[in-house]
């Protein structure tokens, strides 16, 4: 590229800061600011996705179900079985609820050894809260 001949010219607007960077890395590759770029834009692949947002949009779905069976998995897998009632699941237009309204597998002492840990670790907030119910929301 060196040898060619550079007569056509673009114009680039940028603020100081992206100038200032633009600038330093061209320093550390040992180049001017204008070979620096030339390289980066001609070296590098732009890639355009068609439908990016729609899969996008369809991800953000499919996170949203693998979260609720995982909430669902983590009631089952909690659920005092021997209480007085089993899990409630109570589906809204905008959310699902899955409780375990009976105790949980975990005793008394393994609570308040919990909550210690909790505090000496400066998380605030009761232990009880989190196992007590086994709510979750979505």
């Amino acid at each position: 590229m060196k040898n060619q001949n550079k007569n056509t010219r673009l114009t680039v607007r940028l603020t100081p800061e992206q100038y200032d960077s633009i600038r330093a890395r061209a320093e550390t590759a040992q180049m001017t600011p204008s070979a620096y770029v030339r390289a980066a834009a001609v070296r590098h692949k732009v890639v355009v996705v068609d439908g990016l947002k729609e899969m996008s949009h369809e991800l953000k779905g499919l996170g949203r179900n693998l979260n609720q069976l995982v909430a669902l998995v983590n009631c089952l897998v909690n659920a005092d079985y021997y209480g007085r009632q089993g899990l409630v699941i109570i589906k809204k237009r905008d959310s699902i609820t899955m409780a375990n309204p009976g105790g949980t597998q975990i005793d008394r002492k393994q609570l308040e050894e919990l909550q210690e840990k909790r505090e000496a670790h400066g998380l605030k907030g009761s232990v009880y809260e989190e196992y007590r119910g086994l709510t979750m929301s979505m």
